[in-house]
């Protein structure tokens, strides 16, 4: 997953509440674009929809007005997260399955920059909603722990910054990215994830 927003990256913070944020560099599974469309229709806030031509993601800022735009880059983030890791895209995920793509949104806002590390308790604070609420968010309801996200991604080695000592990890990751790549079918994302921990455990 890329970075998210369009303006996000240049403009000042405190601009960002004052400027419509537009969605843009989600990938799949396989590395594809997704396209992100706006639909003012839309009776959720953010959600992916699947047709004959491709999958997508559809948001509508409209539904749910009082939500931060860091909750809603969130949202979003966490919705991108499906698609990138190969998850369900029109069921209900289970606890598990979104605990992951919670985790996988929030290193997204973080690498680009989105959320400092110091404004993620702000954010898990923010993430509190009634049922009512629930019913036109990505689901199921939940709490979230992004501090304990935050942990595992501290603690994770790191491709773009390694450590002395790291190449042995660095080259079998990039050994399951190049699998990765070539793969076509459901369980590619899977099978990514057994090779890294793989690399993880050598």
């Amino acid at each position: 997953m890329r970075a998210l927003l369009a303006c996000a990256a240049l403009c000042p913070a405190p601009l960002l509440a004052q400027v419509e944020i537009s969605y843009h560099g989600c990938t799949d599974a396989h590395g594809a674009p997704v396209a992100t469309l706006l639909d003012p229709a839309l009776d959720v806030v953010v959600a992916s929809r699947v047709d004959a031509a491709a999958a997508r993601i559809v948001y509508n800022p409209e539904v749910l007005p009082q939500l931060g735009e860091q909750v809603r880059m969130f949202f979003y983030a966490q919705t991108c997260a499906r698609h990138n890791l190969g998850l369900p895209l029109l069921d209900t995920l289970s606890a598990e399955q979104a605990a992951r793509a919670d985790c996988a949104a929030l290193e997204s806002l973080l690498r680009s920059g989105l959320v400092q590390p110091a404004g993620v308790a702000a954010l898990q604070a923010a993430l509190q909603f009634s049922a009512a609420e629930w019913l036109v968010l990505p689901g199921p309801p939940r709490d979230f722990d992004l501090a304990a996200c935050q942990r595992r991604i501290a603690s994770r080695p790191s491709l773009s910054a390694p450590p002395a000592g790291q190449e042995a990890w660095n080259a079998c990751v990039r050994v399951c990215g190049e699998v990765l790549r070539a793969c076509r079918g459901s369980a590619c994302a899977a099978d990514y994830e057994r090779c890294v921990a793989r690399c993880n455990a050598d």
